[in-house]
């Protein structure tokens, strides 16, 4: 139930989580000196100094895990998919941005991937791409920019 950071020459562990993170199943990456695990829940886990292996915020805070997904670092933003939308955070303070909506592409969450500026998410049944030239919501697309079936 914990994460645990190796050194890379040793093989010795230099820190490891509580059992708080028993949920993480991903790790997104390392950002601002912490580590970003997701899963049900999204964790900043401190990589250095007084932080190191603490759990320095987590999101949601309690209640059910709402997480439906694989999450990813872009930019200084987290993007980690839920079951009705894509939720952002600031990679340094571990703030919600926004919520976007799934609902009007009649998208749920799933894995996220991102290149080229073009974010992928892959369902169980579905692959939507967007980018640039996407036309807004309630538009119809073209094949390589909608919900392909």
């Amino acid at each position: 139930p914990s994460i645990i950071a190796l050194d890379a020459q040793t093989g010795q562990a230099l820190w490891w989580t509580g059992e708080e993170t028993a949920t993480a199943t991903q790790l997104l990456g390392v950002a601002y000196g912490r580590l970003i695990a997701g899963g049900g829940k999204l964790f900043w886990i401190g990589t250095q100094g007084d932080e190191m292996g603490r759990v320095v915020a987590s999101w949601p805070q309690g209640g059910e895990p709402l997480g439906c997904g694989r999450g990813l670092l872009a930019r200084d933003q987290v993007l980690w998919p839920g079951k009705e939308g894509l939720f952002v955070f600031d990679q340094r303070t571990a703030r919600l941005c926004r919520i976007i909506s799934l609902g009007r592409w009649h998208l749920k969450g799933g894995n996220l991937a991102a290149g080229s500026g073009y974010l992928v998410l892959a369902t169980g049944r579905e692959i939507a791409v967007f980018g640039p030239g996407a036309p807004p919501p309630g538009e119809s697309a073209p094949t390589h920019l909608a919900g392909i079936h």
